[in-house]
């Protein structure tokens, strides 16, 4: 089973472009600071495109319902709410609104979703946390996977475990492929500690994403600017 990419790509990146990927995002649109409205949403979409809609400006006096309206002219595909700011009521009211008065696809973060029956967006899955484990808590929901080229750090010592991110002097070169975290690993052991690089390939990640299709992922969504080129 093959979990189809969404690329995500500015009003710019979109311009400039030679051609759109298969599955397409568009992820300029935003909520005005004045309350009025949205902002950045194109007049006209291919059908089926995703838009993503985010909280760069929080959501404050805006009229959820002029907000389905605007998106709903679109007749885009589906919708991610791709909100990274804390819930608060009124822009829980105003996701609410959204899952009832769209009638294609919506996705939002933990915290949005509660028990509506929306499909659940979650962040990439930390290099460290196997996949199925990850996914654990959301079983029987819809899960839209944010798919990027990670890297991290873990170093064990008689003390702990200290979690960070590679530096560039860490190297990255060679390593094996750890089939359970499906990632990229280099190891480092001394008597004093074992330092482990974990980091993410376009290969490693394209067998991320297939071990998610087959956990329950319906969709991925990443930026063009790292993955379509």
């Amino acid at each position: 089973m093959v979990l189809p990419l969404y690329l995500a790509m500015t009003g710019a990146e979109t311009a400039a472009a030679p051609s759109l990927p298969p599955h397409w995002c568009y992820m300029a649109c935003h909520f005005s600071p004045d309350g009025s409205g949205l902002c950045d949403l194109s007049g006209a979409l291919p059908p089926g495109t995703m838009v993503i809609l985010n909280d760069r400006f929080p959501c404050r006096d805006h009229d959820p319902q002029q907000i389905a309206a605007e998106l709903g002219r679109l007749k885009c595909g589906s919708v991610l709410l791709d909100f990274e700011r804390k819930p608060q009521e009124y822009s829980r009211m105003v996701a609410d609104a959204l899952f009832r008065a769209l009638r294609c696809p919506v996705a939002a973060p933990p915290g949005f979703i509660e028990d509506k029956g929306c499909a659940v967006f979650l962040p990439p899955c930390p290099l460290h946390v196997p996949l199925a484990e990850y996914f654990r808590p959301w079983q029987g929901r819809e899960i839209w996977l944010e798919a990027a080229l990670q890297q991290q750090t873990i170093t064990v010592t008689p003390q702990g475990t200290q979690y960070g991110p590679i530096l560039p002097a860490d190297n990255r070169a060679g390593g094996f492929f750890d089939d359970i975290l499906k990632c990229q690993c280099v190891t480092d052991i001394s008597d004093a500690e074992v330092h482990f690089n974990l980091f993410d390939t376009r290969n490693t990640l394209a067998r991320k994403l297939a071990l998610a299709a087959e956990l329950g992922a319906v969709r991925a969504v990443g930026l063009w600017q790292e993955l379509g080129k």
